[in-house]
């Protein structure tokens, strides 16, 4: 049991960073800058990268008592990975309209 416990504490505070991640990212929302950009595209890849390794630790389980577990993290880490391809498009719109903007002043 506290194996179960111990990965059930471990997924918490995995998902716990996801938030604070998603949170910090979502602060940024209004610089667009280079930097925010190119910090927009790392995340985008570490989400991905997390999803992926999810995908391959619910696969390579053995535990039957984790398989839940293994879910949660999939989930997890598509929802996170999900909402940065997101705000990457709203991003991309938000520059294209303010171009489109001072093209007609």
């Amino acid at each position: 049991m506290p194996v179960i416990e111990n990965l059930l504490e471990g997924m918490k505070n995995q998902i716990h960073t996801y938030f604070n991640d998603i949170r910090k990212t979502q602060n940024d929302k209004n610089e667009v800058t280079e930097g925010n950009k190119e910090k927009l595209k790392k995340e985008i890849k570490k989400a991905h990268q997390q999803w992926v390794d999810a995908k391959n630790y619910f696969e390579n389980v053995s535990d039957p008592e984790l398989i839940d577990y293994a879910s949660y993290k999939i989930e997890a880490a598509r929802t996170k990975y999900m909402y940065l391809l997101n705000k990457a498009k709203d991003l991309n719109d938000f520059e294209n309209n303010e171009k489109f903007i001072r093209k007609r002043r």
